[in-house]
């Protein structure tokens, strides 16, 4: 009959496959009369009979934890709703197994790397100057960190900031944009703009080239050619062209020229002839030689001047002792009479060819000596003359002829003129009475 069974306890007594021991199954069933239906198998493999593992997935990412431990179920059941585990951070749906990779110090993708190559990564050279071009190999990284901070390459000189790819160019002899060439941007770009003249780099150093008439005495290509030259147009840099001053008499002529040293390294060569007048007067009643030569120099004190006699050419000396004078120079007749008058002192011109340079007493009254020029008569008996001269003036000079030729070169003593004021000058010759 019907009643073959030892135990009881069968809640489907009509489907052999239900009852209590029977294994669970996903189909909506209490298979194992326990009065639940597709429970939690907690024996048994998952993947078969409808079950999957699902884990614990809190932040819905489709990935769960490994901890807690997951469930085999025939349905999701929050928060075991992933099929698939894994998630290295079940706190936060943007990470998870095959998340991109992003710079932020965070393994997003949960292979155990942070910011791994192949990420949104960039690359960082070394930047020591912080000019934005780096060198040695690049890091990729999220952003600028430590030196790793330029975000390109090429820097030819990562020690100064001015010296990177794309800098300008400047004329100082370095590659400033390190483009493998030195100054080779145009000169006008590196220097500026010249006043009377054009900018020129060379050597690393900006210079300018001046217009005609015009020159740079400071050397400082900045303010441009700021001189104009004096107007002689530098033709009297020798003493071979020597500008002609023409001629001065001893009646109280003069000559001034303002002179520019243009560039400063040249000299200014002038030349004047200077006559020497007849000198009035007989022996009672003497005249006063009034030939006197005078040159005056004003100017910058590195501006000098230097005086010759006669002649200028190679072998001359300068009539100045110290070869170069500042303010002035004089030439005139030099002798000293019984008062200590020096220059100009009672004379008159020689008679005849031959006669003393100067005399004493009247004809007769000198003692004689050989040559008459030696003849020792000043001051009468008290100088062993044998006659006491009558002449009251006893010291009576003849006159010479001094007409020559002066040449005056100025120039400077050294440095350079920082202005144009101070490659200026102003030359003044004249020919007189001593005052």
């Amino acid at each position: 009959g019907s009643y073959t069974a030892l135990r009881g306890g069968d809640c489907a007594d009509q489907d052999g496959a239900r009852n209590p021991g029977a294994t669970e199954k996903c189909n909506s069933l209490d298979d194992d009369c326990d009065a639940s239906t597709d429970e939690e198998r907690t024996v048994g493999s998952c993947g078969i009979d409808g079950y999957e593992t699902y884990f614990f997935n809190s932040d819905g990412d489709g990935f769960g934890a490994q901890t807690p431990a997951p469930k085999c179920l025939c349905d999701a059941i929050v928060p075991y709703t992933a099929l698939a585990g894994g998630d290295c951070n079940d706190g936060s749906s943007l990470i998870y197994p095959g998340a991109t990779e992003v710079c932020n110090l965070v393994d997003d993708d949960c292979d155990g790397e942070v910011d791994e190559a192949g990420s949104t990564c960039a690359n960082y050279w070394m930047d020591f100057d912080n000019d934005g071009y780096g060198v040695g190999n690049p890091v990729c990284q999220c952003g600028p960190s430590g030196q790793y901070r330029a975000p390109a390459p090429g820097d030819c000189n990562d020690m100064n900031a001015a010296i990177r790819p794309n800098a300008p160019e400047a004329c100082n002899g370095i590659d400033d944009d390190c483009d493998g060439q030195t100054d080779e941007a145009t000169p006008l770009s590196m220097c500026g703009p010249v006043a009377n003249g054009t900018p020129v780099c060379a050597a690393g150093t900006c210079s300018a080239s001046c217009d005609a008439g015009y020159y740079d005495v400071n050397r400082v290509a900045t303010d441009g050619c700021e001189c104009a030259e004096d107007g002689s147009g530098g033709t009297n840099t020798s003493c071979a062209a020597a500008a002609d001053m023409g001629t001065l008499t001893d009646s109280g002529t003069s000559r001034s020229i303002a002179g520019r040293l243009l560039p400063d390294v040249n000299s200014d060569w002038y030349k004047v002839s200077v006559t020497d007048g007849a000198d009035a007067g007989d022996f009672d009643a003497p005249g006063a030689d009034s030939y006197h030569f005078r040159v005056a120099l004003t100017g910058n004190q590195m501006v000098r001047a230097q005086v010759y006699r006669g002649s200028c050419a190679a072998g001359s000396s300068p009539m100045c002792p110290t070869n170069s004078m500042v303010d002035g120079a004089d030439w005139f007749t030099d002798f000293t009479d019984v008062d200590n008058r020096i220059g100009a002192s009672p004379c008159i011109s020689a008679p005849v060819a031959g006669s003393p340079l100067w005399s004493c007493c009247r004809p007769g009254e000198c003692q004689l000596e050989s040559p008459p020029e030696m003849d020792t008569c000043c001051g009468g008996l008290a100088n062993d003359n044998s006659v006491q001269c009558s002449d009251s003036l006893r010291n009576v000079r003849y006159c010479l002829d001094d007409s020559t030729t002066f040449y005056v070169r100025v120039f400077r003593t050294g440095g350079v003129a920082a202005t144009c004021g101070e490659a200026s000058y102003t030359l003044t010759i004249s020919n007189g009475p001593v005052p």
